[in-house]
């Protein structure tokens, strides 16, 4: 996988967990707080990661932010 398109895939998850994950966390009240913190966690971790240029962290960050589910 190419840096551009691993730098990508990851910015395009970090949208979709912004725009359609969290909110759906938001919708079910308190119980859904934790799975946000930790998407919040996983997201500044990937964003931090791409910051950096650490290929490794960046590889490992993406799979964490592909275990998240509705």
């Amino acid at each position: 996988m190419a840096m551009e398109n691993l730098i990508e895939a990851i910015q395009s998850r970090i949208e979709e967990l912004k725009t359609e994950y969290i909110p759906a966390y938001m919708s079910i009240g308190p119980s859904g707080a934790f799975g946000i913190a930790l998407m919040r966690s996983a997201i500044g971790a990937a964003e931090k990661a791409i910051a950096n240029g650490d290929t490794v962290e960046m590889v490992r960050s993406l799979r964490q932010l592909r275990d998240f589910e509705l």
